[in-house]
């Protein structure tokens, strides 16, 4: 049984639906053809921005099943939650 839109929920709703409505795309990924072409772009300059990341585990210490611990085994669960979250 579902209960009625409060007030918070009308105001997501109608924000939501004129977003969707407006003949002008709000943002740039409000138009998904010119979307398309312009977000490859936009996601390299912002990892070229963010400079390479090194990863704080190195392999075998944290959750890549190399090392048998408990850590690797809630790590797999963990994983597997997620791609069941998705489905």
């Amino acid at each position: 049984m579902t209960s009625p839109m409060g007030h918070r929920e009308k105001a997501i709703r109608d924000t939501f639906l004129a977003r969707v409505r407006r003949k002008e795309p709000l943002r740039a990924s409000d138009d998904d053809v010119a979307w398309e072409k312009t977000w490859p772009p936009l996601l390299a300059a912002t990892r070229r921005w963010c400079g390479p990341q090194e990863d704080p585990f190195e392999a075998g210490s944290f959750g890549d099943g190399s090392t048998g611990t408990v850590d690797d085994y809630e790590h797999g669960i963990y994983m597997q939650m997620l791609a069941d979250r998705d489905n």
